[in-house]
Formats: C-alpha cells, sequence, structure tokens
C-alpha cells in the first residue's frame, strides 16, 4: 500500500470505481476532512461525511486526508500517525472500515409516454435495476392512494413480521392483480409491459403487495434475494423481477430500499429464516460490499425501481414520525412456470391494458379477483410466522 503522504495523517483506500457524487461515509468516527483522490474517472474531491461520536484522525479541519480511490464498495481506510511522531513513516494503521456510497444510476421519462431504452436494459442487466423518477404523474398517483388509503379494505388482510430490533412491518399480499387501481398499475403496459421487455419475454403477475412501516416501530428486512424466497416455491430459473413504486417519501430515516449494485450477477446465495424473514449471511454480505456498490435508493412518491430477482436488497427501520408504504409488484417470465403448486400463482395468461387505463379507472373498492393470501393458511413455508397482532397504520 502506498503512503501518499508521511508529513500528516493519510487515508488510503482501496477497493474496486466510483462516480465524482459518491458520498464517503465512515462508521464510528468523527470528521474526517477532504478527501483527494486520483483515479480512472474520478472527480477531485467527492463530499466525504462522518458520523459517530468517536473522533480520530484529522483531530482539526485543517488537516487533510489524502488517499488512492480505484473502486467503490466497503474499503479500508489506513490512517498514519501524527507528523511528530517518530514513526510516522510506518505503514499506516487500519483504524476504521468505510463505504463509498455511490449514488445510483436514475433516468427520467414522461410518465404518460414512458419507453423502455437499450441503455435501460443496459441497466438492468449489468447493475440489476432500473431506477425511474416520475413513473407515475400526479393523477396516476392519486388514484393509487384514494385506491389504498381511503378505505380500510387494503389494511383488513395485513399480517405483521417481527424484526430482531423489535420493529415490525405490515403487508398484504395478494395473487392477482385484479380490476382495482392496483391491479390496472400491475396491468399497464408502462409496468408489465416493461417486465417484458427487461426480462425478454411474455410475463404474468407472480403476486402483489402493499408494504408498510409505521412511524418509529417500522422494522427492517435483512439483506436477501427474491429468488432466495422463489426459488423454493419451484421457479427454476432467476427469470424474474420485481418493481417497487412508493407512495410516501422514502430516505434514510424510514427505511428506503438500500441495493447492492450488481451482486444479481453472483447468482443465489444460501438463505435461511433469521428472525421472521429470510437472509442471507452477514458475514457473506460483507464480503459482496467489497466488490459491490452498497447504495441507498431514495425515492420520491410515485418514483418506479426495476430489480433483478437475484440483486441483494434490503431496508431499515422507520425512524421517523411519518408511515413509509410502496406498493410491490413481482413477475415471473411465462417459460419460467414454477414446477409445483405453491402459494403464489403458477402461470396465468396477463391481460395488459394501455397506460392510460390507470387514470381511467373508478374502481377504488372492488378487489373481488385479487385472492389476498394469509401465511397462516397459506402454507408458506419461507417465512416464519411470528408476526404481532395487525393494526391500521
Amino acid at each position: 500500500m502506498e503512503t501518499i503522504s508521511k508529513r500528516r495523517p493519510q487515508l488510503l483506500v482501496h477497493g474496486p470505481a466510483v462516480s465524482s457524487s459518491s458520498a464517503v461515509r465512515t462508521r464510528d468516527v468523527g470528521y474526517l476532512g477532504r478527501l483527494q483522490c486520483h483515479g480512472r474517472g474520478l472527480g477531485e474531491e467527492p463530499p466525504m461525511e462522518g458520523f459517530g461520536n468517536k473522533p480520530t484522525y484529522p483531530r482539526s479541519q485543517s488537516d487533510t486526508l489524502r488517499g488512492h480511490v480505484t473502486g467503490c464498495g466497503c474499503v479500508h481506510a489506513y490512517v498514519g500517525l501524527s507528523s511528530d511522531s517518530k514513526t510516522a513513516s510506518r505503514r499506516p494503521e487500519v483504524i476504521h472500515d468505510i463505504v463509498i456510497m455511490a449514488q445510483p444510476k436514475v433516468f427520467h421519462c414522461d410518465p404518460r409516454n414512458f419507453e423502455v431504452t437499450e441503455e435501460m436494459i443496459e441497466s438492468f442487466n449489468t447493475r440489476g435495476y432500473v431506477f425511474v423518477r416520475g413513473f407515475l404523474d400526479k393523477e396516476e398517483l392519486e388514484q393509487l392512494r384514494k385506491t389504498v388509503e381511503d378505505t380500510d379494505l387494503f389494511v383488513k388482510p395485513f399480517f405483521a413480521l417481527l424484526d430482531d430490533t423489535g420493529g415490525k412491518t405490515e403487508r398484504c399480499i395478494w395473487r392477482h392483480p385484479g380490476n382495482d387501481v392496483t391491479g390496472i398499475i400491475a396491468r399497464s403496459e408502462k409496468v408489465a409491459g416493461t417486465a417484458e421487455q427487461l426480462l425478454g419475454g411474455e410475463v404474468y403477475h407472480y403476486h402483489s403487495k402493499l408494504m408498510t412501516k409505521a412511524p418509529r416501530v417500522g422494522g427492517r428486512h435483512l439483506w436477501h434475494q427474491d429468488y432466495g424466497y422463489w426459488y423454493q416455491n419451484g421457479c427454476l430459473f432467476p427469470d424474474m423481477l420485481s418493481v417497487l413504486i412508493p407512495i410516501d417519501p422514502c430516505g434514510k430515516i424510514n427505511g428506503c430500499l438500500e441495493v447492492l449494485e450488481g451482486s444479481h450477477l453472483m447468482g443465489r446465495l444460501d438463505h435461511s429464516l433469521r428472525s421472521g424473514l429470510q437472509g442471507c449471511d452477514p458475514e457473506r454480505i460483507e464480503q459482496v460490499k467489497t466488490r459491490c456498490p452498497h447504495m441507498y435508493v431514495e425515492m420520491d412518491p410515485g418514483d418506479a425501481i426495476f430489480f433483478h430477482c437475484n440483486l441483494l436488497h434490503c431496508s431499515g427501520n422507520n425512524l421517523s414520525d411519518t408511515k413509509r408504504w410502496v406498493l410491490i409488484s413481482a413477475y415471473n417470465k411465462a417459460s419460467n412456470d414454477p414446477v409445483k403448486k405453491h402459494h403464489h400463482p403458477n402461470y396465468t395468461k396477463l391481460e395488459k391494458v394501455p397506460n392510460s387505463a390507470i387514470r381511467e379507472c373508478r374502481n377504488y373498492t372492488d378487489l373481488s379477483g385479487k385472492e389476498f393470501t394469509d401465511p397462516r393458511t397459506s402454507g408458506d413455508t419461507t417465512i416464519n410466522i411470528n408476526f404481532g397482532k395487525s393494526s391500521a397504520l
């Protein structure tokens, strides 16, 4: 490891490539000053933020840390001894891990004329996701809110699952899209049609769910792949994806989606039941972070992210004073019809509708045909039914 400067505290980092807009965060480290980087495709000074209450080097904001960044992900921070030390020329000491937080790739669109581009398909194949700002316009978003928030029809079938922090998430899951606004969204060309273009063939609706985290008590989801669940359902190939559409703002404070970019290329990892839900080995996740950038996907209501079923993702607790609701629809390729019957549907032809049907739909209360599932009776063995009493949020 090359030492850039021996006269002042040094930060040397290594790991896989990062854009100039990336933010560097540290765990249990106070002020770290500026990071001056040199490397392929790097800016002069990406913003650096420290948090925690254990200040280390440098001891004042007049100090500047220098380093060589060759990548993005979880890397090691090396800090040299102070300049007046007789041992300042020694190999820098590893004191903390830092995470270089790159920003997720974002696409913008005209929600009335959405089209999948070659760049989006490339992003899905290489990054594992397509993140679209403004996917639903204000009228479409209002239609969705009127359906799920103005009545208690979606709250009644809620069930709750506990996490290892004492928090809980509440959700309802349905097998078929139906003809209400949520079903029309799931059947629309810009949702189902996009899924077909990203997966490269006909898809069917595998299931949808309304996922909720209540203020201050909303629980977290561990790092996992959706295919960690769905493989157990007899889906032989990972020809599947999900699309998440927030109804409320989703940020770090209320447990937004987090992803490890490109992790879908590793294939399926081993999963086990951990506090009610499937999760990956935490040690393996830390190893993956050294190669795959860890990104917080902060979203506005009406945004959308399509993500591959093998993309590692998680979400944190809701520490805010506001609720966090998201609509998620999952799709399976028609050629990947599960080899066994289970709590989600086998291939069922999907009747797609034009995007204009979302704004034109006036069915806010008839949920017939959706077939809500209850893990207490559905035979779902992929979760631990250790949930608390369901309540309206």
